[in-house]
């Protein structure tokens, strides 16, 4: 996978974008703890068809942290602004974006606030709310999220590790997968603490379910059957709420199919945008 980052991150360019490939535009949000590096067997599939930007969010992989990272629409503003600033006169009005987990977020918040921008938009193990409330169970309990607190205070490689293996659980090819995912994710530098507290509050703190009906461009949500951080039951609301959407639940799968199920994964990817 040869790429090509688009700045060195500076204090004028704070967030790290690399590019790959050449076609229309296909930007990438990570997950929490994560890094943009993960979607590696993305890239070597679509980079024939699309000029894949891959942003690594605040106090991730190479970007700088960035103080209001746990307020989604400060978070969602300043990561549009920057990709807009740094490929310049390059990004075109409308863009297509892809989400996973966390980015699902902030992917499905800048369709949301920017829906002039966001042509399509890919939800990966996306869900409007991670935290289970009182009319929202098909999430985490706020337990889940205050351990990862805790013991982020005590050890954050271990803590990492231990939210990996989380993710593949009781999936297709388990040990096979995690091993694939520890070595994409220590490739680059552990994340920041304060930023991955942030991302638990990020977390902790955003429900978008009433304004999904505001999601106008067509979505693919794509989930894991398996997933044991965000149920089929979040993708299936996700279709219902938002007009032009659809979910694909793949078998077997956790909370990572582009890595576990990739063929597949990059199948209805190329279905849905090309």
């Amino acid at each position: 996978m040869h790429g090509v980052i688009l700045s060195r991150v500076t204090s004028k360019t704070p967030v790290c974008i690399e590019s790959y490939g050449s076609g229309p535009p296909l930007v990438f949000f990570h997950g929490w703890g994560m890094h943009s590096g993960v979607f590696r067997p993305v890239v070597d599939e679509l980079q024939h068809h699309f000029t894949i930007l891959l942003v690594d969010l605040p106090g991730h992989g190479y970007s700088q942290s960035f103080a209001n990272f746990d307020d989604i629409d400060k978070c969602t503003d300043y990561l549009l602004a920057q990709l807009k600033a740094q490929l310049k006169g390059q990004l075109p009005a409308r863009i297509v974006l892809c989400g996973w987990s966390t980015g699902s977020l902030i992917a499905q918040n800048m369709a949301i606030r920017y829906p002039d921008v966001v042509e399509k938009l890919v939800l990966i193990t996306g869900t409007p709310s991670f935290e289970i409330k009182a009319d929202w169970l098909n999430g985490v309990s706020a337990n889940v999220l205050e351990r990862f607190k805790d013991d982020l205070t005590a050890n954050v490689d271990k803590t990492l590790n231990r939210f990996l293996a989380l993710q593949f659980m009781h999936s297709e090819g388990q040990k096979e997968n995690l091993r694939t995912a520890r070595e994409l994710v220590f490739a680059r530098p552990t994340p920041k603490i304060d930023m991955l507290n942030a991302g638990l509050r990020l977390l902790k703190s955003t429900d978008l379910r009433r304004q999904l009906k505001e999601i106008k461009c067509p979505t693919l949500i794509l989930n894991g059957e398996r997933d044991s951080l965000v149920p089929t039951t979040a993708a299936r609301y996700l279709a219902e709420e938002i007009g032009q959407a659809r979910a694909i639940i793949f078998k077997s799968s956790g909370h990572a199919p582009f890595l576990s199920h990739s063929k597949q994964f990059n199948a209805q990817l190329k279905q849905f945008l090309l």
